[in-house]
């Protein structure tokens, strides 16, 4: 299709563009029911887990392991989304990530060793929600344009209210039913997934009609803005007409590559080679990545190394609340000033987060006073929003064109960063028997990953710069 001046012509009255709203806001609410069903309970894993894994008997290591596979499974599953929706439709693929989700949370009930817990929680349950968050942030980026950002925001911060809540309600199931009573509550929780994928609708049949000039408009315009100059004027029917010989032989071709079998489209865009090497050998991929799997770790490992301190379990609740409770502040921060946050840039804002975060954990490490631990623990809940919430974006801006492409790559590079490095900080663990080394290990890799990229990102404005005065 021809374009001149960014008007499409083929005499066509309207333009097709997404909502930024109507049906969209029903999509954010099927997106917050999924994300709260699958990826809410994440971050409280050591203390739904705790007393299981001290039965079972597992060390540190093992911790690790599982939170490596769980990782790994996640990114394969997210990195799978793009390519089977070259076979299959939006929500089947939706139906098959809520059914393997919760295949996951039903065998987890009857798992008594180490082995089962890993293949129902690290193999089902992830790969199972890497699908649903990938299909969630993609169908959001699909319905929104000029309103992504308060999109992205608004469903991560309605989940965050939740999130605030979770650990207060593991705590009360757990007295109240037991260990696998609580399971039973989490998967009543994950059978929601089905309600959001049931709100999933094509972004195709929501699409806004917009006026577009005529043809003869366009180029009355363009004869007036040339009618001084000598440059000889093409008729934009003339260029539509054309247009049209070029879109029979392009229609020809695709049908052609249409009849390429499902298994082929798979490969072909698995080994997307331009890509993933856009992704592997981005600096933002690699702080990313690595800042992301400390984070999560330094999450995962906070309410063991707590008890570890001699804390009650009412306190470790209410340190895991205040986390949620600062993670909700944020989001509604982002939400509130997202007209003016967006013109910053994510990877900006994604530093910034890393710097609340590094000074909130070494304010913990370091305060005695259990009222300045809960304030240093707030900012964690900070940090880590700025972290999560910006994920998608920062990994969106490399190639905005290949959302979901990119967003697969980078989750499995994420998942390999975690399961290459999770054991070596379980055995750190273990040798050194010390959350407080750990701790300080995680928050150095934070601290080195914010130092590189702010570098490299000066570097790249600075170069900017430069080119431009030339």
């Amino acid at each position: 299709m021809t374009s001149v001046e960014g008007v499409v012509l083929k005499n066509k009255k309207y333009e097709l563009v997404p909502p930024d709203g109507g049906w969209g806001y029903m999509i954010v609410l099927a997106s917050v029911i999924i994300f709260i069903a699958t990826i809410s309970f994440l971050p409280f894993f050591g203390l739904l887990y705790n007393d299981f894994l001290k039965e079972i008997g597992v060390s540190s290591t093992e911790v690790t392991v599982v939170n490596g596979v769980c990782a790994l499974c996640l990114s394969i599953g997210g990195f799978l989304t793009s390519p089977l929706l070259k076979v299959m439709n939006f929500r089947t693929l939706a139906i098959v990530g809520a059914i393997v989700f919760n295949i996951g949370s039903f065998l987890l009930l009857f798992c008594k060793s180490i082995l089962p817990f890993i293949i129902c929680m690290g193999i089902f349950q992830a790969t199972g929600m890497g699908l649903l968050y990938n299909l969630s942030f993609t169908i959001l980026n699909d319905y929104f344009v000029q309103r992504r950002l308060f999109a992205f925001c608004t469903s991560q911060t309605l989940t965050a209210i939740f999130g605030m809540f979770a650990p207060q309600l593991i705590l009360s199931s757990l007295d109240e039913y037991g260990y696998r009573g609580t399971l039973l509550l989490v998967l009543a929780i994950g059978l929601q997934t089905f309600v959001g994928v049931a709100l999933f609708q094509p972004v195709a049949w929501h699409m806004k009609k917009v006026k577009l000039p005529t043809v003869e408009e366009v180029e009355a315009r363009l004869l007036k803005e040339n009618i001084d100059s000598n440059t000889p004027m093409v008729k934009l029917k003339d260029l539509a007409e054309t247009d049209e010989e070029q879109s029979t032989i392009k229609s020809d071709i695709d049908n052609n590559d249409a009849k390429k079998s499902g298994f082929m489209k798979v490969l072909k865009d698995l080994f997307d080679v331009p890509t993933l090497k856009l992704v592997v050998t981005s600096v933002t991929s690699w702080a990313v990545g690595i800042t992301m799997f400390a984070d999560f770790t330094f999450t995962m490992m906070m309410p063991q190394a707590l008890y570890a301190a001699q804390w009650y379990d009412k306190n470790v609740a209410t340190a895991m609340s205040i986390v949620g409770f600062g993670d909700l502040a944020a989001r509604i921060a982002f939400v509130c000033l997202s007209n003016i946050l967006h013109k910053i840039g994510n990877a900006e804002l994604y530093i910034i987060g890393l710097f609340i975060s590094s000074v909130a954990k070494l304010g913990m490490m370091f305060s005695k006073n259990i009222t300045i631990v809960y304030v240093f623990v707030a900012g964690v809940g900070v940090g880590r929003c700025f972290l999560s919430m910006l994920l998608p974006m920062v990994f969106g801006d490399l190639c905005p064109e290949k959302f979901s492409a990119v967003m697969g790559i980078g989750l499995v590079f994420m998942g390999l960063i975690a399961l290459a490095f999770g054991p070596l900080v379980g055995l750190i663990r273990d040798f050194t028997d010390s959350y407080v080394i750990t701790f300080h290990i995680l928050i150095g890799v934070n601290i080195v990953c914010m130092i590189v990229w702010s570098a490299q990102l000066v570097h790249c404005a600075m170069r900017r710069r430069r080119a431009s005065k030339k």
